[in-house]
């Protein structure tokens, strides 16, 4: 009877084991799950050299979770009794820690799960320890300084810290400008760097070797700007023409009118261009050059456009004198500037007035040579070209979407302009079309005519290697963003636009922005 009961409570037992077993391994995260770790001791702990401390941590969620410790900074020959530990079920774990046995801080860093971390400082000393008062003096830049941060770095001096602004030590604190950055716990008795800082752009530091026990003592640290990060330079720059912009709209205008005569030279008829042009993609040209003649082609042609009232050498020029009034009215160019590497940087331009740069084939970047120097006075300097042909082009495409017809470019405009799609039946009215080109044929070979012919008025800067270039010089004061990066400017610049042998004097505003 003993037996079976015995057997009996022996059996209970493993089930309830079991159980508790199974909602365990439930309840327990899946290793890697830890969201946060915290030492239990917060700020700075104060040690006497040799100290034995257990330092406790938390890891959240609750569970079993593997903890990676490390010591930071002049740790000197302080120790940890281990590298790892694996917290309990309920996410709490401890390691002891050696202090070192001279004067000095550190940082105690503890990883969960190879994710969350937090950081314990600590402070050694056996003279006991003391307060900083920390503020800036003799600033004369212009950068923004809303906060200022402080800290302390053991056994070293300011000459011997890397970085402008050198990296924080491990006592560290931050406070609004026009208040006092206090830094507590520092040890007596070896040397201290006090560095000060706002963001990343304007720093400075300070030796202190001679704090007593227990002192409470004001500290200015002369801080200056830090160098501009010219590698994380982004920014959207927009050139504009000075209000005297006379010469320049006489350098457009003299493009555009090389333009129009390229298009459509003015030694011979409209009329006769286009069916010049025809004639040549026909099929038996020398038919066509037959029937042209018999039928009176020039003529009737020429009529069919007076009839319409289109001058079509006046129209094309309106449609550029569209498309180029944002330059006309002082709008010069847009882009991207970004940073090359040491004083230079590429400009990315996108929009010339407000044409689309690439379709006026300037280059997708071009150099610019560039320095930041005192009270971040900004120089820069470079060229910037593009194809004067393919610039009218694309403003002229930009007229003629404009117009009452909204043609999807210019050469649509035109083929409209000298009805091609019905150009059979104008051309059939003295005599019938050759058998070999019916209505369907001419109104094929007129598009393709307008087509060659635009291409070729388009292309023609290409093609005779005629470029318009315009060599500047920029001066501006920047904004420098806590990170030293620049994050805008505003200034001036000045330049010469050169196409063929005219060069002209210009000048205007530049500002840029940072796009993010």
């Amino acid at each position: 009877m003993l037996a079976l009961v015995l057997a009996a409570c022996t059996a209970s037992d493993k089930a309830q084991q079991a159980e508790s077993h199974d909602a365990s391994t439930t309840d327990s995260p899946a290793p890697g799950t830890a969201t946060a770790v915290t030492f239990d001791d917060s700020g700075t702990m104060t040690l006497s050299p040799g100290e034995h401390r257990a330092i406790r941590l938390t890891v959240d969620p609750p569970g079993s979770h593997t903890v990676q410790l490390a010591l930071l900074g002049m740790s000197l020959d302080a120790s940890l009794d281990a590298a790892n530990l694996v917290t309990g079920e309920d996410g709490r774990g401890a390691v002891h820690l050696t202090a070192p046995r001279s004067a000095t801080t550190f940082r105690i860093r503890a990883t969960a799960d190879d994710g969350p971390f937090d950081e314990l400082v600590i402070s050694v000393s056996a003279d006991g320890f003391a307060v900083v008062l920390v503020r800036p003096a003799g600033y004369q830049g212009r950068r923004r300084t809303p906060a200022w941060t402080a800290s302390a770095v053991s056994r070293t001096t300011c000459a011997a810290l890397p970085g402008v602004p050198p990296a924080d030590g491990p006592i560290a604190a931050t406070a609004p400008d026009g208040t006092d950055v206090r830094l507590e716990d520092l040890p007596v008795g070896p040397n201290l760097a006090i560095t000060l800082r706002a963001g990343q752009s304007v720093s400075g530091c300070r030796d202190l070797a001679d704090l007593a026990a227990s002192e409470v003592r004001q500290v200015e640290v002369s801080v200056t700007d830090s160098p501009v990060d010219l590698d994380s330079t982004d920014l959207t720059v927009d050139m504009r023409l000075s209000s005297d912009v006379d010469a320049w709209r006489q350098a457009l205008a003299a493009d555009r009118t090389t333009f129009v005569e390229n298009l459509l030279p003015p030694d011979k008829s409209v009329a006769a261009t286009v069916l010049d042009q025809m004639q040549m993609l026909a099929a038996d040209p020398a038919s066509f050059a037959t029937h042209r003649a018999t039928g009176e082609w020039d003529q009737l042609l020429g009529a069919y456009l007076d009839a319409a009232g289109v001058d079509v050498r006046e129209q094309v020029g309106l449609w550029v004198d569209h498309g180029l009034a944002a330059m006309l009215g002082g709008e010069l160019m847009t882009g991207r500037l970004t940073a090359l590497g040491v004083d230079q940087a590429l400009l990315a331009p996108d929009r010339l007035g407000d044409l689309d740069a690439s379709e006026a084939s300037m280059p997708s970047e071009a150099v610019v040579s560039w320095q930041v120097g005192p009270k971040d006075a900004l120089q820069a300097g470079g060229i910037v070209y593009w194809f004067p042909s393919r610039l009218m082009a694309s403003a002229a495409s930009m007229g003629a979407y404009a117009a009452p017809s909204h043609f999807p470019d210019a050469q649509s405009g035109l083929s409209a302009a000298f009805g091609c799609d019905a150009i059979g039946d104008t051309l059939a009215t003295v005599s019938p079309l050759p058998a070999s080109c019916d209505s369907d044929c001419m109104a094929w070979l007129c598009n393709a005519a307008v087509a060659a012919i635009w291409t070729r008025a388009r292309d023609r800067s290409a093609s005779t290697l005629d470029v318009a270039t315009i060599a500047f010089t920029l001066s501006a004061t920047a904004d420098i963003s806590p990170e030293a990066v620049i994050s805008a400017f505003d200034g001036a610049w000045a330049g010469t636009y050169s196409a063929g042998a005219n060069a002209v004097p210009l000048k205007g505003t530049v500002t840029a922005t940072s796009p993010r």
